[in-house]
């Protein structure tokens, strides 16, 4: 790929093509969020550099880092999960990143103290001076649970497939830097209650850095092996934010027609909520119904076993080319 010349978030082409109009509001007195009008389809200049992006894209590191974080016991009180932060950081220096922790308290449960451990974070600036000021953040947890987490807790799709994708965009991204500032995050503690997110968003409302927030992005449980039912993709979010969902859309239409989306406007059950409980624009990207019907949910048994390739790369593939309207 030309270097910046053919950026991964080509500023003047989505500018002249997509002619996107800002609509400013405040969403609460921390934050003033921007309100985008989009286009029905993906202009055709812009289509083609999608698809030159998306040929960079490699999903089998994707597989490969997700297998190595289902070898670790990422449950928040074990021993084990130090290592799966370990593995996080050195994946993300690889690719010249600067991954910083932020320690997170984890309340104790049942007969356990209170333990600490750590959201991994890295800020990948925006080649653009005035664009860099909108920040955009992509996340997945990377803790996990089972019926027995003293003894294994591999949580191969919930939530390794998340965070290995968050892993494999930073890598594309540290070598074509958007025009906007991208913040990638690994949360701790989310299956005792959200406490990884809940700690960044508090963080970032008291250091205002919250204003600068454009959307927050979660990757929960995205390559589940059904292959009994459609592959279909719920996004999640609040009503007052669904126009974000349209370069989502447009990208399932334009590029990923076997995709299903599903939209859902009734947020819980994951990080998305610590954002959109204080305004911030924010969506869960996850399997439809993959908590009620994927059998191996919170068990010992959600192993590399339980997790689809296929599946996996086309949510990826489409997330990415939704973004890359956005930043």
């Amino acid at each position: 790929m030309e270097d910046l010349h053919i950026s991964l978030f080509y500023l003047t082409l989505r500018n002249d093509q997509l002619k996107k109009k800002s609509v400013l509001s405040k969403a609460t007195k921390y934050a003033t969020k921007s309100k985008l009008n989009y286009p029905e389809s993906i202009p055709e200049g812009f289509k083609e550099i999608v698809k030159k992006i998306l040929s960079e894209l490699s999903c089998d590191l994707w597989w490969e880092d997700l297998k190595q974080l289902a070898t670790f016991n990422r449950w928040s009180f074990s021993p084990d999960l130090i290592n799966a932060e370990r593995f996080i950081v050195s994946r993300l220096e690889s690719f010249g990143l600067k991954p910083e922790t932020m320690p997170v308290e984890v309340p104790a449960k049942r007969t356990l103290n209170t333990t600490r451990s750590n959201n991994i974070i890295t800020i990948l600036e925006g080649s653009n001076s005035t664009r860099k000021n909108d920040h955009y953040i992509v996340s997945a947890h990377y803790d996990s649970i089972s019926q027995n987490p003293e003894k294994k807790a591999p949580g191969a799709v919930d939530n390794a497939s998340g965070a290995a994708a968050v892993i494999e965009m930073a890598r594309l991204m540290a070598i074509n830097r958007p025009q906007s500032t991208v913040v990638f995050i690994f949360y701790t503690g989310e299956e005792q209650g959200y406490h990884g997110s809940k700690r960044y968003v508090n963080e970032a409302l008291a250091n205002e850095t919250s204003e600068a927030i454009r959307l927050a992005i979660i990757l929960d449980m995205i390559g589940c092996r059904d292959p009994g039912r459609p592959f279909s993709l719920t996004l999640e979010s609040e009503k007052k934010f669904e126009s974000l969902f349209r370069p989502f859309q447009t990208a399932r239409q334009d590029l990923f027609q076997k995709i299903n989306l599903n939209i859902d406007l009734k947020p819980w059950g994951s990080d998305h909520t610590s954002f959109l409980k204080v305004g911030i624009p924010a969506i869960l990207f996850i399997n439809t119904d993959v908590t009620d019907k994927y059998e191996h949910y919170h068990q010992e048994t959600d192993d590399i076993d339980q997790c689809n390739y296929d599946e996996g790369k086309a949510c990826i593939q489409l997330i990415l080319s939704g973004l890359a309207q956005l930043v």
